[in-house]
Order: C-alpha cells, then sequence, then structure tokens
C-alpha cells in the first residue's frame, strides 16, 4: 500500500507504473500474504479492475475491494449516473457475474465498486446532512461500502500523521521529495508499533512530535567518534583552549534507559555530574555524553541509566 499511495502523489511514479502490467504488480505484492484464503485486498480506483479481482482470487485466493473506473467494470450495465440521481440519495444498481458484483451508490455522488468479499446484503444505513431538513437523515447504504470505508481509513490516518510534521525537501530533483515522504512514513509507522506497544505494556505513549525528536537525537549519535582515554603524547601539539564549553544535550529516555552500549570513559578533564548537584568526575557516558559519579561512595553511573 506504500507504494501504491505514492504512485498517487508523484507523477512520476504513476508514469512508470502505465508502463507495467497492474495485475502482474500487485500479485507480487500480495504472494507475501501469509493466510490468503483469510485475507482482503482493499485498492482505489487506480488499480481497481475486472480483470484483477478475477485474477487475485484464481491465482492467490485472496479476495478483493475496491473503488472503480466505469470504463473497467468488466461491461457490467449499471445505470447512469443521471438516472441514479433522479432515485434520490442512497440509491444504488448492481449487476454480478463469475463471482464478481459491480455496484454503484449515489452519496454526495456516485461512485462505482467492484468487490467479490461483500455484496449489497445487509443493507445498512449512514447518517448524512440534507440541506432540505437541515438536520442528518439515515440513507441506504450496501454492505460493501462500510468495509471500503473502515479499511481504506488507514491510508487516511497515514496521511494525516505524515502531514502533522513534514519533511520540508522541495527541490527540483524528483528523489528529495519522495526520500522525505519515505522518511516521515517510517516513522509514523514506528510510532503507530511503538503506541500499541505501550497499550499492551500499560504505559503512556509520548506524542509523535516527541517521538520525532527522540528519533533524530538516536540517529545523531550514529557514527559519533568516542572520546579520547587517557593523556595526550608528549609529541602531539596541544589542543587550543576553548573559552566557552556548552552544556551537553540531555539524552532522550528511551537512549537513556536502553540498558545498550552505555560505557565508562576516563576523561582528562573533570564535569559536573549529571545526577547530583554537587558531585564532580572524570567518568563520562560514551552514548548519553555526561559527567557522572563512579566511585566507591557515589554511584550515580548505574542509578542515572535505572528507571525508577
Amino acid at each position: 500500500m506504500i507504494v501504491m499511495k505514492a504512485a498517487l502523489m508523484f507523477p512520476w511514479m504513476k508514469m512508470l507504473l502505465q508502463q507495467v502490467d497492474l495485475i502482474n504488480f500487485l500479485t507480487t505484492l500480495c504472494q507475501t500474504i501469509t493466510q490468503p484464503r483469510l485475507s482482503v485486498v482493499f485498492c482505489d480506483n487506480y488499480f481497481t479492475s475486472f480483470k484483477l479481482v478475477q485474477h487475485l482470487d484464481t491465482s492467490l485466493g485472496v479476495k478483493c475491494i475496491g473503488t472503480v473506473r466505469p470504463n473497467r467494470t468488466g461491461g457490467a450495465t449499471l445505470m447512469t449516473d443521471k438516472e441514479l440521481m433522479k432515485r434520490g440519495r442512497g440509491a444504488f444498481d448492481y449487476r454480478s457475474a463469475e463471482g464478481v458484483i459491480a455496484v454503484k451508490w449515489f452519496d454526495n455522488k456516485c461512485v462505482n465498486l467492484l468487490s467479490n468479499a461483500s455484496g449489497i446484503m445487509p443493507l445498512s444505513t449512514v447518517k448524512r446532512w440534507s440541506k432540505e431538513s437541515k438536520a442528518k437523515v439515515m440513507i441506504p447504504c450496501p454492505s460493501l461500502i462500510p468495509a471500503y470505508n473502515e479499511h481504506m481509513g488507514g491510508i487516511n490516518l497515514s496521511d494525516m500523521l505524515v502531514h502533522l510534521y513534514k519533511t520540508p525537501a522541495k527541490s527540483t530533483r524528483w528523489y528529495l521529495p519522495l526520500f522525505g515522504y519515505m522518511l516521515d512514513l517510517s516513522i509514523a509507522n514506528s510510532w503507530l508499533v511503538y503506541k500499541r506497544e505501550c497499550g499492551q505494556l500499560n504505559q503512556k505513549p509520548i506524542t509523535l512530535k516527541r517521538f520525532r525528536l527522540a528519533v533524530a537525537h538516536s540517529l545523531k549519535q550514529v557514527n559519533k567518534p568516542a572520546s579520547k582515554v587517557g593523556r595526550p603524547s608528549s609529541s602531539s601539539p596541544p589542543p587550543p583552549k576553548k573559552r566557552y564549553t556548552p552544556r551537553p544535550s540531555q539524552p532522550q529516555p528511551d537512549v537513556r534507559y536502553d540498558c545498550f552500549g552505555h560505557w565508562p570513559l576516563h576523561c582528562d578533564k573533570r564535569g559536573r555530574c549529571n545526577y547530583c548537584p554537587k558531585g564532580v568526575s572524570r567518568w563520562k557516558c560514551q552514548k548519553c555524553n555526561v559527567f557522572l559519579c563512579l566511585n566507591a561512595s557515589q554511584e550515580c553511573f548505574a542509578v542515572y541509566h535505572q528507571k525508577i
């Protein structure tokens, strides 16, 4: 679904997919489904066709529901938009052949769908605003419409999370916006997985903004050169003195308490302990980049990395 959605956002990818067989393209993606007989694929009108729905069922056993363009319904003779709109809001028409049903439903406008996983019955109702009565009214709705709206909502949620803190990557080079989108999408999906695991552990998850900051802080520490241990040799010239030493940034909670890679480094210069207010130490955490007491009387190094 990531590639499918990206094709709708970037015209160059859309042109590329027009040159390949969409049926083989989606078949290759669906081959990774572990339980095809129990799975349903949801597509938008760019990918859905009568041949696609049949091919996924016969070759892989995967059912499919999706909106479809009028010229891809497999020749189904459905009512025209004008005829359906005369019947009023909530009217629908359908035809079925070879295990596939084509449905046209009138809501705010007419929409066409193909399905071999769900049909018309049982009919449900949805609330819509009526200009005539100036209130919300109930209109009939085929059963495959709520199923499509429910599962395609994941794409809408993904778009919302990506655009909340979108990476500014405007450029004449086509691959830079694509790289920014894939990066934002990966962070949003990671945050959703993290949020689900916090729910299983009965913990309160951090917000998406703080999660992005934590990821940025962790990436900033990658391949960072470690501080030199021991005294400098007599042959090498002494380093220039700095008038002002900025205070090191505080590590993110997930970095501080991950219990991985926190090694003590002995430094030539002493620094103020980051845990106790009066402590001064020559020991620094290699990963957190902060000074911590490490002696017989003060064990700030161990206490600092333990979540209370």
